[in-house]
């Protein structure tokens, strides 16, 4: 990989939850173009995968840095001013170069702020990082997992940032203060899953335990879209208990995502895990990438604190309700037909951070679903019920249950489509659709005399042009992107709004 990797990161996980709203929900930067990350994706306010071209990259940046800065003292103010400095002074550096600098810029900036602004921030810079290790075009979107072309760092810059590095570890070691405080991290972490009935999976490879159960193709894939993704299970007698992964790959069998979920069915704990360095590498958001099928030993895979504020975004915002795995239609529908996967009770996540300020939230309710979802989501369903709804889980809400659903805004002409609706699964893409579209539109979805609810996702068309939706500015819009529902789903929708 080029040299640009030692830098930047790619994504981790998601994880699952509810509680009362936690710091994360809700942005406290003024104008913040990304509502949450996931798998290495930008999401903004409607749900809706953000197009991370080098425009909106940069306007988002530049607000962050902005808003951040402005609680500087006399005395940092000018330490920032010495650092744009170092890094920037007599290099002729492209555009990428310099949103480069920002993210490191920014990372300095949060090491600064207050714990809730850098807990919320944090994430969203990883994932700008991870998006910049290949070349971004200018008006268009690239995806750093689908064999685009690695950037190729300059010289003088790859230095600077390495000096800078080195001095960003020394200081950390030096004031523990500036690490978050979590619970157990790397073989101590594997030690206290296994301590509490989690199922710790073998090594990767050819010859391993690993059960390969199918592919999800690209179109099908609804986060993190653009690769094809196995999916691989490993079977525990002892504990009792099933560890799923996901490796996702691009077009050169490179996998770059590749988070896994071991479930202990006689205790209902849950463990997280993905393909970070973890402690042993200098940054906690760096992450690895490997050829799929190739030996890999799990001890790389980070997990616990390492999962804590990285560029995955919140794990426990994700895989929420009495069940940790979100099946989605695809090859995972038949693994749950063919293996147990849900637990005997709804299932506890380690993955509590205990800093009393950033705590991730936990899976500690159920809601009874409506009618046209009990099949799958009531209580004696292998479905397990969805989570108790809120604002506390903005991912869910958003994204997981919009997607499921088939009630994400439709995208901008010539734009991907969204991924096709899986839910209800015999009849997908029913509870939703779009009156403002004609029939023969690719992203239209027929109304029926059920769907008579608005169930628009919210957009956010007052900010900045180099930063809010694209759709804001068409000429069909907003009537082109209404989503219309019936009264079950919408009732999921208020549900969501409450604190």
């Amino acid at each position: 990989m080029a040299r640009l990797r030692e830098f930047l990161p790619l994504l981790t996980t998601v994880l699952v939850s509810t509680a009362s709203i936690p710091a994360y929900a809700q942005s406290s930067i003024p104008g913040d173009p990304i509502a949450f990350v996931g798998h290495g994706a930008l999401f903004g306010s409607a749900g809706n995968q953000i197009e991370p071209t080098a425009r909106f990259i940069a306007g988002a940046t530049r607000i962050y840095i902005t808003s951040l800065s402005q609680n500087l003292s006399a005395d940092q103010r000018a330490e920032f001013t010495a650092l744009e400095r170092s890094l920037t002074e007599g290099l002729s550096l492209d555009e990428q170069a310099r949103l480069i600098v920002n993210t490191r810029l920014i990372d300095w900036l949060i090491e600064r702020a207050p714990r809730d602004v850098a807990f919320g921030v944090r994430p969203k810079n990883n994932a700008i990082k991870a998006l910049l290790r290949v070349k971004l075009a200018g008006t268009g979107a690239s995806d750093p997992r689908s064999g685009e072309t690695d950037y190729e760092l300059p010289d003088a810059l790859h230095g600077r940032l390495m000096k800078l590095r080195k001095s960003n570890v020394a200081q950390k070691k030096a004031n523990p203060a500036l690490l978050d405080v979590t619970v157990n991290s790397g073989e101590a972490y594997r030690l206290e899953c296994a301590s509490k009935g989690v199922p710790i999976p073998p090594d990767f490879g050819p010859s391993s335990a690993w059960v390969k159960r199918g592919t999800i193709n690209k179109a099908d894939l609804f986060i993190a879209r653009g690769m094809d993704a196995d999916v691989l299970t490993y079977t525990s007698l002892s504990p009792k208990g099933i560890c799923v992964a996901l490796p996702r790959y691009d077009a050169q069998n490179v996998v770059q995502l590749d988070g896994v979920i071991c479930l202990g069915l006689d205790t209902s704990n849950v463990c997280f895990f993905d393909n970070q360095t973890g402690p042993g590498g200098p940054d906690r958001d760096d992450t690895f990438t490997f050829e799929n099928g190739s030996a890999q030993p799990f001890s790389r895979w980070a997990g616990g604190t390492d999962l804590y504020a990285s560029n995955g975004g919140i794990c426990t915002d994700c895989h929420a309700g009495e069940n940790p795995y979100i099946i989605h239609g695809t090859v995972l529908n038949t693994l749950r037909r063919e293996s147990v996967i849900m637990p005997p009770q709804q299932y506890t996540p380690l993955v509590k951070a205990n800093d009393g300020e950033n705590v991730w939230p936990q899976n500690v309710g159920s809601l009874d679903a409506p009618a046209a979802c009990s099949d799958c989501h009531d209580v004696l369903s292998d479905g397990g019920r969805l989570p108790r709804l809120s604002q506390s889980l903005p991912k869910y809400c958003n994204t997981i249950l919009r997607s499921a659903l088939g009630a994400l805004m439709p995208p901008a002409p010539s734009k991907p489509l969204n991924a096709p609706a899986a839910m209800p699964p015999k009849k997908p893409g029913t509870l939703a659709c779009t009156p403002g579209l004609p029939a023969a539109d690719p992203r239209y979805a027929a109304c029926s005399a059920a769907t008579t609810e608005d169930c628009t996702p919210k957009l956010d068309c007052t900010l900045a042009e180099d930063v809010r939706d694209s759709r804001c500015a068409l000429p069909d819009f907003p009537a082109a992107y209404k989503v219309r529902c019936t009264p079950d789903v919408k009732s999921l929708f208020v549900a969501c709004e409450r604190l």
